[in-house]
């Protein structure tokens, strides 16, 4: 009996320790905040979420952000975007930004990474640039 309740307490925490593994997701900040390594996922038709969230490397330059892929499975990703809105609802501790550049994307990132006050002047900076042909 005590094999059993033995065995069935270290499934049980086996199974704890997978849980809590998926849940965390792997990110780096470089110490200024202009590189990092964050969740991506591309938005198809309609701006629903197409394909599977991707980990890709991300630098700020200045008005924009390059996208550079970690491996094969997001090549299609990589290029130059722009920071578009921020999510009012973000699921808990996370921070979700609209981007767009080559295809239109959801960016996802620790609500307390280096790299949101960043991503917040970008946007802020789109919001406050004057239309051209209005001044």
């Amino acid at each position: 009996m005590v094999d059993i309740a033995l065995a069935v307490v270290i499934v049980a925490a086996c199974v704890a320790m997978l849980v809590a593994a998926s849940r965390m997701e792997p990110h780096w900040v470089s110490k200024d905040g202009q590189r990092f390594i964050a969740r991506m996922q591309s938005l198809g038709l309609h701006d629903t979420p197409e394909g599977p969230w991707r980990e890709m490397r991300i630098l700020v330059d200045g008005t924009s952000l390059i996208v550079g892929a970690r491996g094969f499975r997001g090549a299609r990703l990589r290029g130059h975007y722009n920071v578009v809105a921020k999510s009012p609802e973000p699921p808990r501790k996370r921070a979700v930004y609209v981007i767009a550049g080559p295809h239109k994307a959801l960016l996802r990132l620790p609500d307390t990474s280096r790299a949101v006050p960043h991503l917040d002047d970008l946007l802020a900076q789109r919001i406050n640039r004057p239309i051209p042909g209005t001044e």
